[in-house]
């Protein structure tokens, strides 16, 4: 335990619901969500590709993200190939 996971704002239901895989990351337990994200591969070039485009790739790729997070989430599955 650190000094962090010892602070008020875990005492509140809410908070500790609303805002705990937050706490997982900073004690090292899950890793942050942009990482999880990092690991989805995008088949364009983000400095080259429209705003149209870019949109269409999220709109593809939030579901491999979100199962990706899912499988971490409940199964503590490492991060790896999607």
């Amino acid at each position: 335990m650190t000094s962090f996971d010892q602070l008020w704002v875990w005492d509140d239901a809410a908070i500790a619901e609303s805002l705990g895989w937050y706490l997982d990351v900073a004690e090292n337990r899950r890793p942050a969500k942009f990482r999880i994200a990092g690991t989805i591969p995008v088949a364009l070039s983000v400095e080259q590709a429209t705003e149209d485009a870019l949109w269409e790739q999220l709109d593809r790729l939030t579901p491999a993200f979100l199962h990706r997070l899912e499988g971490i989430r409940d199964h503590g599955d490492p991060l790896g190939p999607a």
